[in-house]
């Protein structure tokens, strides 16, 4: 491995030991012993590189790398801030935006705030890329606001394509805002919405000989100028290009938008070019303003992606089908707003089906609306094929904690392939590549008998960030086991509204996967009374014939993602808190964990429908009645774990190939 300095940066490349480090313990330990003496050891590596010719390429290269700011505070300052997942060193992250596969990479755009925690106008297409979907860099911004422009208030959400040239091609939501000093003229009134945001569909292009997309020209002209005349519509945003112009089609694209009166919209647009000439094309389907079961629909569709699906095959995914007559489609929308008392975020709501000989959907015939994911952080989602054919889903996971001192809000989740299951759901599995950053050897436990009373305590898994491989076969009577992700912090929020602590729960009777967060913690035995009240976030979820279930979690500080072998995922945000100085804390602790325990009174399981008082150890397996076949927990332990999860994150942002 070769280690090399930006600004005092560490860099990371896989690449025989010829160069290595800079002073970059500040990042990766906290013990006083280990910085001097690793302080030491890269001192004296960097003195015996100084006139290595990659550094001197490095400083040349430092003009060109003005968005590679050093890294903000709260990488060293906040334990719950995600290590691997793709977000930027500080600011606002929202949409993920226009993801495209281009001369062996991967490109992913983001809506991005600079220099804050929170939403707010003149957002820009932030913009990180991948050889591998693994280890990312960040580019320079995509787009920014062009002062009295369309965007002159903000570049919102959109899609990415190469047009009938090959050239890389951007459409993209363009905002002024109503009242502003820089807005310009009004629409015409018989195309004016009436909101605060006026916008338009706009275009950028990158040059085909930019390897990097880093350099994008937006086009004078706005691509779509004005929302449909005459509709009283509740939003016009978010372009999506379902098909692209070849042997004589059109292109074609949809754009979210509603009403108030009959809820949301998908617009559809033809033409023959992609930068310009966008015709109407009526709807490509219609919703319904009313909830539908737990369902609330909103009256404004914002981030539809509509694209065809492979049947889902054992064993892995399928390239993406044929165009075909009966090509099997998924129509996903995040409604807005909504007004579900159990959830603290917008949802995603699909489809799936087919389309009609008119090359419209409709919801009335297709399977659905079905949860995209069972929990409470995903939003926004878009898609992109890689050169392979597989469907990759990115997803917005968004922050549950309310303001606070951090610099940053947001993440993008890990990509998904998505296919198509028999029962007309989508099957969401993450991407292999994802598996290049298990290092070390695994703890592997097998054959574990979980009885009433006694949970199992996952040795070796100290891990803030971490991927487990989970297999559970219920025992005679079981109805519900758990993982327990206890908090380093003991003190959460007063009102119980950010989660310190969780369980995430199989829950048997009732054929459901959830996460269970407690708001009254016993400080002294680390547990929650059955009698506290919680708040829950899952779904209903496929289950073997004899109920066994295998799940793969992926922990990365406050992130927690779950994936099901049936192809179900829950995303949700569990903020633990740092670790130090834990031991000092309980008094009674073994190699800084509590010992755990829980009641097994029949009647107190009774009341939370068999599920026990959960003690809130590191990483716990508990149930009444629960026999684990197998268990696999891929982590590396100790310092080793922390320098891979550093390390990681360093490399797959830094990394050039």
């Amino acid at each position: 491995m070769r280690c090399l300095v930006r600004s005092g940066e560490l860099l990371i490349r896989r690449t025989p030991l010829r160069v290595s480090v800079a002073p970059f313990l500040r990042y990766i330990h906290s013990s006083a012993t280990s910085r001097r003496v690793y302080r030491s050891a890269a001192a004296s590596l960097l003195r015996a590189t100084m006139s290595s010719p990659e550094v001197e390429h490095l400083k040349t290269e430092q003009k060109a790398d003005v968005q590679r700011a050093d890294l903000g505070d709260s990488w060293k300052s906040d334990p719950d801030k995600p290590w691997y997942h793709i977000m930027p060193r500080q600011g606002w992250l929202n949409d993920p935006n226009g993801p495209i596969f281009y001369k062996g990479r991967c490109h992913v755009f983001f809506q991005h705030v600079q220099g804050g925690s929170a939403w707010d106008w003149k957002i820009i297409w932030a913009h990180v890329s991948s050889a591998d979907l693994v280890h990312w860099r960040h580019e320079p911004m995509a787009l920014q606001p062009t002062k009295g422009g369309l965007d002159g208030q903000g570049c919102w959400s959109g899609n990415t394509m190469l047009d009938e040239n090959g050239v890389p091609t951007i459409l993209y939501t363009a905002v002024r805002q109503r009242g502003h000093a820089e807005c310009g003229a009004l629409p015409p009134q018989i195309m004016d919405l009436g909101l605060e945001m006026i916008e338009a569909q706009c275009c950028a292009q990158a040059r085909p000989d930019d390897d990097n997309l880093v350099e994008w020209t937006k086009r004078d002209e706005a691509a779509i100028a004005h929302p449909p005349s005459g509709r009283p519509l509740t939003g016009f945003r978010d372009p999506f290009i379902i098909q692209k112009g070849a042997q004589g089609k059109p292109w074609r694209l949809i754009i979210g938008s509603g009403t108030k009166a009959d809820g949301g919209t998908i617009l559809l647009y033809e033409s023959a070019v992609p930068t310009h000439g966008w015709e109407l094309k009526g709807e490509l389907t219609r919703g319904r303003s009313r909830p539908i079961g737990d369902h609330d629909l909103g009256v404004m569709w914002e981030c539809p992606f509509f694209v065809p699906l492979q049947p889902h095959t054992a064993g892995g995914a399928g390239a993406a089908s044929s165009q075909g007559q009966q090509d099997q489609y998924v129509l996903c929308v995040s409604p807005y707003p909504h007004h579900l008392k159990d959830r603290p975020t917008n949802t995603c709501l699909y489809w799936t089906g087919a389309m009609d000989a008119e090359g419209h959907f409709s919801l009335e015939q297709a399977s659905g609306p079905h949860l995209l994911d069972l929990g409470d952080v995903v939003y926004a989602p878009t898609v992109c094929r890689d050169l392979s054919g597989r469907q990759i889903m990115w997803t917005w996971l968004q922050e549950l904690r309310k303001g606070g001192a951090f610099d940053y809000a947001g993440c993008i989740g890990i990509p998904r392939i998505l296919t198509l299951r028999s029962d007309g759901r989508i099957h969401q599995a993450p991407v292999p590549e994802v598996l290049q950053l298990s290092s070390g050897s695994p703890c592997t436990i097998r054959d574990v008998q979980v009885s009433p009373g006694q949970p199992h305590r996952i040795t070796g898994a100290r891990a803030p960030s971490a991927h487990l491989q989970l297999s559970l076969k219920p025992g005679h009577g079981c109805r519900a086991a758990g993982i327990v992700l206890r908090p380093w912090l003991l003190a959460g929020s007063q009102d119980g509204s950010t989660p310190t602590a969780a369980v995430l729960l199989v829950d048997w009777a009732n054929s459901r996967l959830e996460m269970v967060y407690p708001s009254d913690i016993d400080k002294t035995s680390l547990t929650f009374p059955v009698t506290a009240d919680t708040r829950r976030t899952g779904g209903s979820i496929a289950l073997d014939a004899d109920g066994s279930i295998q799940l793969s979690i992926f922990a990365d500080h406050s992130i927690v993602e779950v994936f099901t072998a049936a192809g179900d995922a829950l995303a949700t945000r569990v903020y633990r808190g740092s670790d130090q100085d834990q031991q000092a804390r309980t008094g009674d602790v073994k190699e800084g964990l509590k010992c755990p325990r829980f009641d097994p009174d029949p009647q107190i399981c009774r009341r939370l429908c068999g599920r026990h008082i959960w003690a809130l150890a590191e990483l716990l397996l508990a149930s009444a009645h629960v026999a684990p076949s197998f268990l696999l927990v891929r982590r590396a332990t100790g310092l080793q774990l922390t320098w891979l999860a550093r390390f990681t994150w360093l490399e797959r942002r830094r990394r050039r190939r």
